[in-house]
């Protein structure tokens, strides 16, 4: 299956072999997906979208300890599934969270507390736990049962 995201709608990049499209609806993202934009897709023949919430990127918000340092930053992240679902996100979707380098960096060890958060989280929003991060995050966070995996893997040097 052949997918693809974007945090900005790129028509000119939509097809039929493009089969799932990454869509951002809510958290620190430049931008959140409408509806129309997302309709969009399935008018190229794009058969499927892919939920994402992207936690913020601000290092002096450690997001992860809020709560205490065993929580993950549990209220943080089961606003970021509220988020979610306000915007629309239906039961029974898959939802991801987006942890980015700098910040799975600055997680560490803690990478564990936050993906159980998250699995938790998703299971009592009944949506499915999905996490996009770089192999250090994975690393550092044996996999909750019912958490999938998004294994992000950007080229040396990473492209601009």
């Amino acid at each position: 299956m052949q997918g693809a995201d974007s945090s900005v709608p790129q028509p000119q990049l939509y097809s039929p072999q493009t089969e799932v499209w990454g869509v951002y609806v809510g958290g620190d993202t430049p931008h959140v997906w409408t509806h129309a934009e997302v309709e969009e897709l399935g008018r190229h023949g794009v058969r499927a979208v892919l939920p994402i919430v992207v936690p913020t990127q601000d290092p002096a918000i450690r997001w992860w300890t809020l709560g205490g340092g065993d929580t993950g930053g549990y209220e943080y992240v089961e606003q970021l599934v509220r988020d979610a679902i306000a915007w629309g996100v239906p039961p029974g979707s898959p939802l991801v969270l987006d942890i980015e380098q700098a910040t799975a960096d600055a997680i560490g060890l803690g990478a564990h507390s936050v993906s159980l958060g998250w699995v938790h989280a998703c299971t009592v929003h009944d949506v499915i736990p999905w996490i996009y991060a770089g192999e250090s995050y994975f690393s550092a966070s044996a996999a909750p049962v019912g958490e999938h995996r998004w294994l992000a893997m950007w080229p040396a040097p990473t492209p601009t």
